[in-house]
């Protein structure tokens, strides 16, 4: 009976154990994006005057994060730019912040005024550009 329980068990850690093996393997290959969050922005035309420099400050959450790409939606006059981050779940890291500065190019292809937004994950930032030349 006793031989029969431990024949049992082992196979139960056994099928765990694939079964866990398999779920990393998955989110190694599969990482989850999240919007990053955000401490400030801070916009500024260019010198040569025909973009504008976009500097996002945050923090990311821990080292598992990384920066991974930013979405920019033109609606008219309104920039919208939505940073993302890279969640790797496979990794082991020390739960620690940190700091983080991203610089974007911003054409502009017209003069006039321009609302720019950046959408984070914990508040959304706006500021506008007016560009003369």
């Amino acid at each position: 009976m006793q031989l029969n329980l431990m024949k049992a068990f082992l196979i139960f850690v056994f099928v765990c154990a694939a079964l866990c093996g398999r779920r990393v393997e998955n989110s190694a290959r599969n990482p989850a994006l999240v919007r990053a969050p955000i401490d400030s922005i801070r916009v500024t035309e260019a010198p040569n005057g025909k973009e504008a420099v976009l500097e996002i400050f945050g923090q990311l959450p821990s080292p598992a994060y990384s920066f991974d790409h930013v979405e920019i939606v033109r609606q008219g006059n309104r920039i919208t730019v939505i940073p993302w981050l890279n969640y790797r779940r496979d990794q082991i890291v020390i739960m620690m912040t940190v700091p983080f500065q991203h610089k974007i190019s911003l054409p502009l292809q017209k003069n006039g005024r321009f609302a720019v937004q950046v959408e984070g994950a914990n508040r959304t930032y706006f500021e506008d550009l007016i560009r003369k030349r």
